[in-house]
C-alpha cells in the first residue's frame, strides 16, 4: 500500500519544520524554543501571546511542550481550516487571492474597505511580489497564528497591516 506522495512530501516539510524550531534538539518544543526559532525563520509578526495560544492550541498532551506528532497533528488540522478559509476568500477559484477578491470578502462579512486596504493586506502576504497571493503564501503566513477562524484573521491582518506601515523595525516596549 503506496503512500500518497503529497502526503509524504506535506509531512516531510512539517517534520523539518520541527526540527528547525527544535533548536535543543530534545524531540520536543517548548514555548522559548517556538519563540526563538520562530523570530531565527522571520515570524516576527507573531506575538508572544500568539505563540502561548498556538502551544495552548497544539499541546494535546497538556505537557507544556510539543512532540513531533502533536506539532504534525495540530498543523495539518489547522492547514486544513486555513485552506478552507483561503477557498472562501478565492472567488474566481484561480488558487490565488488578488485585492478585488479582499474587497468582495471584507464586504461579504459587512467590512468596508477600500481599494488601497486591500492592495496593502494582499501586499503584506505576497512574497513574490504577484500582486495576489497563493495557498502557499497565504498558509506560511498565518501558520503559527492560533485562530484559523475567519473574523480572527481578519482583525489580525489589518492590525497588523497597520502596524506595518507605521514604524515596524523599532522595539516598542
Amino acid at each position: 500500500d503506496a503512500l500518497d506522495p503529497l502526503v509524504v512530501a506535506e509531512s516531510n516539510r512539517l517534520k523539518n519544520l520541527f526540527e528547525k524550531l527544535d533548536l535543543n534538539r530534545d524531540g520536543r518544543i517548548d514555548s522559548e524554543e517556538l519563540a526563538e526559532g520562530l523570530h531565527n525563520m522571520g515570524y516576527f509578526h507573531i506575538s508572544k501571546e500568539q505563540i502561548e495560544m498556538f502551544l495552548q492550541r497544539s499541546d494535546s498532551s497538556e505537557s507544556g511542550d510539543l512532540s513531533l506528532q502533536e506539532f504534525v497533528e495540530y498543523l495539518q488540522k489547522h492547514e486544513k481550516q486555513l485552506h478552507f478559509v483561503f477557498s472562501k476568500l478565492d472567488t474566481n477559484k484561480d488558487g490565488r487571492v488578488n485585492s478585488a477578491e479582499i474587497k468582495v470578502a471584507f464586504k461579504n462579512l459587512g467590512i468596508s474597505i477600500g481599494v488601497e486596504e486591500a492592495e496593502k493586506l494582499v501586499s503584506r502576504i505576497d512574497d513574490d511580489n504577484s500582486l495576489d497571493i497563493s495557498f502557499e503564501e497565504w498558509r506560511d503566513y498565518l501558520m503559527f497564528h492560533p485562530s484559523s477562524n475567519i473574523d480572527d484573521i481578519i482583525e489580525y491582518w489589518r492590525q497588523e497591516s497597520y502596524l506595518t506601515q507605521m514604524d515596524h523595525g523599532e522595539d516598542v516596549g
